[in-house]
C-alpha cells in the first residue's frame, strides 16, 4: 500500500489501521473506529484556536485559599 497515492475511504482506513498494527504493533488506538474519530475530531475543530487552560489565566492571589476546616466557608458553599 502506498499512502501517498491512495484516495481516502473504508478500504484505505482499514488498510492504515492493518499497517500501523503490522508495523508498529506498541502503538495502540489506530484501529478504523478511532481513526474516522481522529479525522472527525479534526473536520470539527481544525479552525478553532486554541485556549490556554483557565488557570494558566488565573493570576496568584485569584484563587481564594481559606485557612480552616470549616466546610461553611469553602468556595463550594458560597457559590451553591
Amino acid at each position: 500500500m502506498t499512502l501517498g497515492n491512495a484516495s481516502w475511504g473504508e478500504g484505505t482506513v482499514i488498510e492504515l489501521a492493518n499497517f500501523i498494527k503490522n508495523q508498529h504493533p506498541e502503538i495502540k488506538g489506530f484501529d478504523k473506529k478511532n481513526i474516522y474519530r481522529m479525522c472527525q475530531f479534526y473536520q470539527l475543530y481544525n479552525e478553532s484556536p486554541i485556549v490556554a487552560p483557565v488557570v494558566r489565566h488565573l493570576q496568584e492571589g485569584d484563587i481564594p485559599v481559606f485557612e480552616t476546616d470549616d466546610i461553611r466557608k469553602t468556595i463550594l458553599v458560597k457559590i451553591s
